[in-house]
């Protein structure tokens, strides 16, 4: 497997937004092997204070594919985020694979997948990796990436998101 971009969560946040609200724009992160949920939680708290929304979790464990798509069309605009595909079948993504459009809506998708996930999300759904493109990120640790000026800048936004 090629070896990914490791971002942040501001600054996968910050590709997000400056694709705008309405866009189609697809992201496939992958998720740390350890504290996967405070991750996730971090990623959550970053797209909500850069995009100025809380993104919707939807936890589509054992959800068919037809289901997936039926959830993303009446989720509404704004960001989705989609985890607990991990482990699923070849059957599954190629099902899901085939039923892409049915993913279509305005705001960004975020998958939210571990390796292994991601290496089946790459071999069994080569549509869904044409959307993505190269937005896959490995999720890293904050600050690693920013420079002195973005981390004021960074830090200031937080000051006023959280009114300190």
């Amino acid at each position: 497997m090629p070896e990914f971009a490791t971002q942040p969560a501001y600054e996968i946040a910050r590709r997000l937004d400056l694709r705008g609200e309405q866009s189609y724009a697809w992201f496939v992160v992958s998720k740390p092997s350890a504290n996967a949920s405070d991750a996730l939680m971090n990623l959550c708290e970053e797209l909500t204070a850069v995009a100025g929304t809380q993104p919707r979790v939807l936890d589509v464990t054992g959800l068919l594919p037809d289901d997936i798509t039926e959830a993303a069309r009446t989720s509404g605009a704004g960001i989705l985020l989609l985890q607990g595909l991990d482990e699923r079948s070849e059957e599954f993504w190629r099902a899901l694979d085939i039923n892409r459009s049915g993913l279509e809506r305005p705001g960004g998708i975020i998958f939210w997948l571990s390796l292994a996930g991601l290496a089946d999300f790459c071999r069994y759904a080569p549509n869904l990796r044409s959307f993505v493109g190269g937005s896959i990120f490995q999720f890293g640790a904050d600050g690693g990436v920013m420079t002195e000026s973005e981390r004021n800048n960074r830090l200031n936004e937080l000051r006023q998101h959280y009114g300190f």
